[in-house]
């Protein structure tokens, strides 16, 4: 693995545990053993390291989640396959490093970091709207939206439970499941 790569992965890692703010360059050295002018010979700020981990990590989730999502289904099959792949795309360090990063865009510290985070978090929900919208017959934007948001919300959860766990109960995602569709079928959303 050239040095761009691993300085890549181990700030990953530093980021997921200690969050944007509170990981220095130093720790990032002495996690991929150079000095921290080295790892400025490969990145030009922390900025930079961040914005690139972020990127990557944006564009797998695309692919590995959302572009696998399938077009044509119902709203239970459509929320039950997103929540199976995202629960099988995250594992802790990944989960880590994405909580920190809605962590700082919360903060209310407007810098470039919060931007781009924000514009991250806009294209993942633009993009699962998209996969979502034809499903809705009648052409209801409230209730697509509360769909997606009770979906990220419900997902968030299992995924804190899960982490805690540190094992994937099958049968307890399967239950979850299914609580999260009566949910919807009782709170009338997928009605017709």
């Amino acid at each position: 693995m050239d040095k761009r790569a691993q300085i890549l992965e181990e700030s990953f890692k530093l980021f997921a545990k200690h969050g944007y703010g509170s990981t220095t360059m130093q720790q990032i050295g002495d996690a991929v053993g150079l000095d921290k002018s080295s790892i400025y010979a490969h990145f030009g700020s922390k900025h930079d390291i961040f914005i690139e981990n972020l990127n990557l990590e944006h564009k797998a989730y695309i692919e590995c989640v959302i572009d696998r999502l399938p077009q044509a289904c119902d709203i239970k099959s459509m929320a039950h396959i997103m929540f199976l792949k995202t629960m099988d795309y995250f594992d802790k360090v990944k989960l880590l490093f994405w909580k920190h990063a809605y962590l700082h865009f919360c903060s209310g510290v407007e810098t470039e970091v919060s931007a781009h985070i924000a514009q991250v978090m806009q294209d993942v929900n633009l993009r699962i709207k998209i996969k979502f919208e034809p499903l809705f017959q009648e052409n209801d934007p409230n209730k697509l939206i509360k769909t997606v948001l009770a979906l990220f919300f419900f997902i968030q959860g299992a995924l804190d439970w899960h982490m805690q766990q540190d094992a994937l109960d099958h049968e307890i995602i399967n239950q979850s499941i299914d609580i999260f569709e009566s949910l919807l079928h009782n709170s009338k959303i997928f009605s017709s």
